[in-house]
């Protein structure tokens, strides 16, 4: 048998570990799959979907050799592979993380800081690929590192 405080304290634990809002709604929310069949997203709709989404996007093989690149990909430097191709790859072998921050250099200009996430998936051969979002974080890593250097003179 149970105190009475026990049962004063039930309702609040059993709240706890309900679903929350944003849960439940994460659950609710379509699969991409279910709109694209709803809007009978055909591949000339899909083309313009991606090429005017604002972060990068790639698709790359195995290798990590880049097959696709919206224009915010292009815009950022990275449709050659060159710059990414050995982090792509590496994260699908699982030798770096998926999801990381790299810095990449475009000649003539300052070096960037990109956030990097790989998604495995199969090519249409069945062989490893990778889908890729790309972002450019470089004003949020500079922000990040003078925090401290302004904390310091607040504090003056």
């Amino acid at each position: 048998m149970s105190s009475p405080r026990a049962r004063r304290l039930r309702p609040s634990l059993d709240a706890s570990r309900a679903p929350r809002p944003a849960d439940r709604a994460a659950d609710a929310a379509p699969t991409f799959g279910g709109a694209a069949a709803a809007l009978r997203l055909t591949p000339g709709v899909l083309d313009q979907v991606l090429e005017r989404a604002l972060v990068g996007l790639l698709v790359a093989d195995g290798g990590g050799r880049v097959l696709y690149a919206n224009r915010a990909a292009r815009e950022l430097g990275v449709a050659d592979g060159a710059a990414l191709g050995a982090t792509i790859a590496g994260a699908l072998r699982g030798d770096v993380p998926r999801s990381e921050a790299v810095t990449h250099a475009v000649p003539g200009s300052t070096p960037r800081t990109l956030h990097v996430d790989v998604v495995p998936a199969r090519s249409a051969d069945g062989g490893l690929a990778a889908v890729c979002a790309v972002a450019d974080v470089t004003e949020r890593t500079q922000a990040a590192a003078w925090r401290p250097l302004i904390g310091a003179l607040m504090d003056l």
